[in-house]
C-alpha cells in the first residue's frame, strides 16, 4: 500500500504504528518503545530533495547460448535429440514495494487503539480483513487522460483502504471514521507501514544469495528508507526510490524506469513484488517489468497474475520461476566495480 503525504500530493509508503507516542496508552514504557521498530519516524520532508545514493553500472551480460557451462552438448557424427523442455526465462534483479511488502501495517497497534475505544478486534481479525481494504483501494482507482492524450491511473484513496479494512473486521460503522483519522494522524507521526513483512527478512538474504541485485521502488512520503532501515529491511538493498523524492509515484511507469535505469538491467529480466493490483501490478507491467503479486487467501489476484500467499514463498517460487545468476553473482559484480561495494 501507499501513504498519504505530508505535502501537496498524498502519498503512502513505508507495504504495510508504534508504541508509544501521541494516541498511545500510558502503560508503554519508554525503552520499550525506543526498541521498536515502528518508533517516532522523521517529520515529513517538504519540497522533496535529490534521490540518495549512486548510480549503477549495467552488469555484464550473460554467456550466450551455448557458451555458458549449462549448454547442450551434441556427439560428433550422432543424431542428437532435440530437448523439449522449455528455457526458464534469466532474472538478474528483485525490486520490491516497501509497505505491504518488505514491512507492514502495525496491526497489533491497530487493535490496541480500536479496543481503547470500545472496539473489541484482534490484530489477526485485521490482517485477514487487510485484503479487503485493497480491494475498496483498488476500486478508488480511476483513469484520467494526461496532456498529451494519454490514459493514466490516479491511484486509489487510503481512506477507503482503510474503510473497506476496517469494514470487513467488523468495526461498527459509527466507529469507522473516527478509527480512519487516528490511522492516519498515526501515519503522519509514526507510520502505520513499519512493522517487518513476515518472511521478507529471509527473501530478501535468498534473493542476494542467488546472485539477484535488489532494491525498492516505493509510493512514499519521504521516509521509506527510515521505515525499511528500522525494520532491518536494508540489508542486502542497494538503493531505494522513494515517490516523494523523485516526483513520480506508481503506477507510472516512469518510476520503475529510474530504477532499471539504476540497476542497469532490462525490465523483462527485473522482477518486481508487491501487493497493490491497482498500483503495482499495473505499473510494473506497463514498465514491461516481470511481477508477482502478494496474495494471502488466494482469492485477490487476477486470472493469469502470478502470485504467492507471503514473502516466506518468494524464494522457491523464483527458483522454479527464472534462471538466476547463482551464488556469488553479486559479489563478483561488486568486485569489479558494477555492483554495490
Amino acid at each position: 500500500m501507499h501513504r498519504p503525504s505530508g505535502g501537496r500530493r498524498a502519498r503512502r509508503g513505508a507495504d504495510p504504528g508504534p508504541v508509544g507516542g501521541r494516541g498511545a496508552r500510558g502503560r508503554h514504557a519508554r525503552g520499550a518503545d525506543r526498541a521498536h521498530p515502528c518508533r517516532r519516524a522523521p517529520p515529513l520532508p517538504r519540497g522533496g530533495g535529490p534521490l540518495p545514493g549512486r548510480t549503477l553500472a549495467p552488469r555484464r551480460p550473460p554467456p550466450g547460448p551455448g557458451r555458458g557451462p549449462g549448454a547442450a552438448r551434441g556427439r560428433r557424427g550422432g543424431t542428437r535429440a532435440e530437448s523439449r523442455v522449455t528455457a526458464r526465462p534469466a532474472l538478474d534483479a528483485v525490486v520490491f514495494d516497501a509497505g505491504g511488502t518488505l514491512i507492514r501495517l502495525d496491526f497489533e497497534w491497530m487493535a490496541e487503539d480500536l479496543i481503547a475505544h470500545r472496539v473489541a478486534v484482534t490484530a489477526e481479525t485485521l490482517r485477514r480483513a487487510e485484503v479487503s481494504g485493497r480491494r475498496a483501494y483498488d476500486a478508488s482507482a480511476r483513469r484520467a487522460g494526461g496532456p498529451d492524450g494519454a490514459v493514466t491511473t490516479v491511484r486509489g484513496d487510503v481512506r477507503e483502504y482503510f474503510r473497506g479494512t476496517l469494514a470487513a473486521a467488523a468495526v461498527p460503522a459509527e466507529a469507522v471514521a473516527p478509527a480512519i483519522e487516528r490511522l492516519l494522524e498515526r501515519e503522519r507521526t509514526r507510520g502505520l507501514w513499519c512493522r517487518p513483512m513476515e518472511g521478507a527478512r529471509g527473501a530478501l538474504d535468498a534473493v542476494r544469495a542467488a546472485g539477484l541485485r535488489a532494491a525498492v521502488v516505493s509510493n512514499s512520503d519521504g521516509r521509506a528508507e527510515h521505515h525499511l532501515a528500522q525494520a532491518d529491511m536494508m540489508r542486502g538493498l542497494e538503493f531505494v526510490v522513494d515517490s516523494h523524492l523523485v516526483g513520480i509515484e506508481k503506477p507510472d511507469p516512469g518510476i520503475f524506469a529510474v530504477a532499471l535505469k539504476r540497476l542497469g538491467t532490462a525490465p523483462a529480466r527485473t522482477l518486481f513484488v508487491g501487493d497493490i493490483r491497482s498500483v503495482d501490478e499495473r505499473g510494473a507491467q506497463a514498465a514491461g517489468m516481470r511481477f508477482v503479486l502478494l496474495d494471502p487467501a488466494g482469492d485477490y489476484a487476477a486470472a493469469g497474475t502470478a502470485a504467492i500467499p507471503g514473502m516466506e514463498a518468494l524464494a522457491a517460487w523464483v527458483s522454479a520461476t527464472f534462471a538466476v545468476p547463482g551464488p556469488g553473482a553479486v559479489a563478483s559484480d561488486a568486485a569489479r566495480g558494477t555492483g554495490p561495494a
